[in-house]
């Protein structure tokens, strides 16, 4: 009866949408095309652009082990230094979150700036002449590296900035090893196509391979190798890579 039903729907037209049992119970969707994932902070970007914060990590949080090398500090530990004295000329670094625009009653121009890094949210301040040369340089999203001034008034940090540069160039020529941590091997051949294409330069290459075992193989590049800033995320984004980090 069965059978003979359905074909006495096809006969009349009416066939289900889903269609009968023998002709599957899918819609005939198109296939999905494949698409590239993002690279890290690409991926940060998007995130932070959705909901106002970064959810899976900070763009900076692969350069926390440069910075203390080179004594830039994150905003918690110019609060905790502060604690201790109540002036300090440092640098920081920041995610460039929000720029806001004044004009003194003077006719100059200053500039708040509201900046992240992996520690928490700051505000400086800069006045016309670092706006001035600083300007193209401020667009949200932008990784900056700022000279600093703080000090403690009335119980809050006030910040002035004299000096605004891109991080990353600021910190490219001073990188003395690039760490690469993996959990499969994939990535492997898009590292040796990049150390091919850039080749020698001043940075250390190490890769340190997570096991099923549990155990961690360390390997370490010979010679000093070039891995730029735009190749390193393009490497970051690999299948297997876990984290990349300078030093």
């Amino acid at each position: 009866r069965h059978a003979q039903s359905l074909e006495e729907e096809r006969q009349s037209g009416q066939v289900s949408l889903f269609g009968g049992p023998e002709e599957g119970s899918g819609l005939g969707l198109p296939d999905l095309p494949e698409v590239k994932a993002w690279d890290q902070l690409e991926k940060l970007a998007k995130e932070f652009s959705a909901v106002g914060f970064y959810l899976s990590a900070h763009p900076l949080d692969g350069k926390l082990e440069q910075f203390e090398k080179l004594g830039v500090m994150t905003f918690i530990e110019l609060e905790e230094r502060l604690a201790q004295m109540s002036a300090i000329r440092t640098q920081l670094a920041g995610v460039l979150l929000k720029k806001q625009e004044k004009v003194s009653q003077k006719g100059s121009k200053y500039a708040f700036l509201q900046l992240s890094d992996p520690s928490g949210v700051y505000e400086v301040m800069i006045f016309s002449e670092t706006l001035a040369m600083s300007r193209d340089l401020l667009i949200p999203g932008e990784m900056l590296l700022l000279n600093i001034d703080a000090e403690v008034k009335e119980d809050q940090t006030r910040m002035l900035s004299h000096g605004i540069q891109l991080l990353e160039s600021a910190l490219e020529g001073k990188i003395q090893e690039i760490k690469i941590t993996m959990n499969k091997p994939d990535g492997l051949k898009k590292i040796k196509e990049f150390l091919d294409i850039e080749g020698a330069g001043r940075a250390r290459v190490s890769l340190y391979m997570h096991l099923d075992t549990g155990q961690q193989v360390h390997l370490r590049m010979p010679g000093r190798w070039s891995l730029s800033a735009q190749a390193r995320n393009i490497i970051a984004a690999e299948p297997g890579v876990i984290n990349i980090a300078e030093a």
